[in-house]
């Protein structure tokens, strides 16, 4: 759900992004359907709550769900690979900083790229706006991440 106002794509913090990530960490790449499926509803819900809720809505749907799954399973690999699921014990600052940097500033290109690359591809898009709206989707999904994933 955008909280910026039309025609930006994204919001300046997206919780969901966070939690996504937290959900594979906790309880593995086995809830990854549920992220694709609840980020599906989502912006079925967007198009419904915006009445443009249609068959032109279900396309950008799913590619929505399908960066936020790939954006959580990547930030999670990032995590968890490295630190050998010691990712529960951040008991230092460089542990902090390496979470963020693998889980929000390098996963959260994912999800930002495949729903404007989408968006660009179905005709929702103006190629003059595609920087701009990447970017508030991208920092959405990062900040997200960082604020959310933790708790």
């Amino acid at each position: 759900m955008s909280l910026m106002p039309p025609p930006f794509y994204g919001s300046p913090v997206f919780p969901a992004a966070g939690l996504a990530l937290a959900f594979v960490l906790v309880h593995g790449y086995r809830v990854l359907p549920g992220i694709w499926l609840g980020a599906l509803l989502m912006s079925q819900l967007v198009g419904w709550q915006t009445e443009t809720l249609g068959p032109t809505t279900w396309l950008p749907g799913i590619a929505e769900g399908t960066g936020a799954t790939l954006q959580a399973a990547l930030g999670a690999w990032l995590i968890d690979r490295p630190r050998r699921c010691d990712w529960q014990r951040m008991e230092q600052e460089g542990d902090v900083l390496r979470f963020m940097l693998r889980a929000g500033l390098l996963a959260g290109v994912i999800s930002a790229s495949i729903g404007i690359s989408a968006a660009i591809l179905l005709g929702l898009m103006h190629h003059d706006q595609v920087l701009l709206d990447w970017w508030f989707w991208y920092s959405g999904d990062v900040l997200g991440i960082m604020l959310f994933a933790p708790l």
